[in-house]
């Protein structure tokens, strides 16, 4: 029962925490002149992490599946004290499992393959082997599930550099355009397939030249902002704090502490913070 309590009392404060305080920091550009020396396409362990909300959708673990509905939420279990905390991550892990069993196999994209050729595309060069001064950079993709059956792709990269106390990490995800049912992602849709794998192709592209504009003057011209994302549950659609990276015709890049994402521009809105 004390391991409970210890739980519940953790993930109560976890909660809180992201509704008081100041601006975490955010996450600074990779420390070193990017395209100096080439990223060696890696495979990051955090890639490889699950839990009850998350899971891999193939079988080279690379397309990453992530729920925030299923069992009324881990908020709920914490009104019900520690034996619903426990009871709800239960209906959450099994709802993750039926998801993933549906899905599993059906997207058909090789992600690896997809971001080899993007970074062609983009004039990005890989090196072949790693060395402790080269940074390691891992394709995968993100498919969230938002309110109901409704499902969001996202390109994402993971680049690392360094090890131990000096270890840099950077996630760069690009929000890919339209929205899923869970029936159309666990459907063998070749025309489906093929205009995803293209979206992904893309979107990589404009990840890689993001990384490229990385630098300490690009971090000095942006602004805080406030924000809220659209798709968030009711549960967790408090403001959040970022910085505002660039705006372009369909996405908003924002950089936040564990990296920058670009979000569709229909699904923000944002406050300038005053200077």
């Amino acid at each position: 029962m004390t391991c409970l309590k210890s739980l519940a009392t953790v993930l109560c404060a976890l909660l809180l925490s992201a509704c008081a305080g100041g601006p975490p920091p955010m996450q600074p550009p990779q420390p070193r002149p990017v395209g100096l020396v080439p990223h060696v396409l890696s495979r990051s362990a955090q890639v490889d992490q699950t839990s009850h909300v998350s899971g891999h959708l193939d079988d080279d673990r690379r397309i990453v599946y992530f729920q925030t509905e299923g069992g009324g939420g881990v908020g709920l279990g914490l009104l019900l004290g520690p034996l619903g905390v426990m009871a709800n991550v239960s209906l959450i892990e099994a709802r993750t499992k039926a998801d993933i069993d549906q899905m599993r196999g059906k997207l058909g994209i090789d992600v690896k393959s997809a971001f080899v050729q993007a970074a062609a595309n983009a004039g990005f060069a890989l090196g072949d082997s790693a060395n402790a001064s080269q940074p390691r950079i891992t394709p995968y993709l993100h498919v969230r599930k938002l309110e109901g059956d409704t499902l969001r792709v996202s390109a994402a990269i993971l680049v690392e550099q360094g090890e131990g106390a000096q270890k840099w990490t950077g996630r760069y995800v690009f929000e890919l355009p339209g929205l899923h049912s869970l029936a159309a992602l666990s459907s063998t849709d070749t025309q489906r397939a093929t205009g995803m794998a293209t979206a992904v192709g893309e979107g990589y592209v404009r990840l890689l030249r993001r990384l490229v504009a990385e630098s300490p003057q690009q971090l000095a011209k942006e602004r805080l902002i406030d924000f809220k994302v659209g798709w968030q549950p009711p549960a967790y659609g408090f403001e959040r704090q970022g910085m505002l990276v660039a705006e372009e015709q369909d996405v908003v890049w924002i950089r936040l502490p564990e990296g920058i994402h670009a979000l569709r521009r229909e699904t923000v809105k944002y406050t300038l913070r005053p200077t």
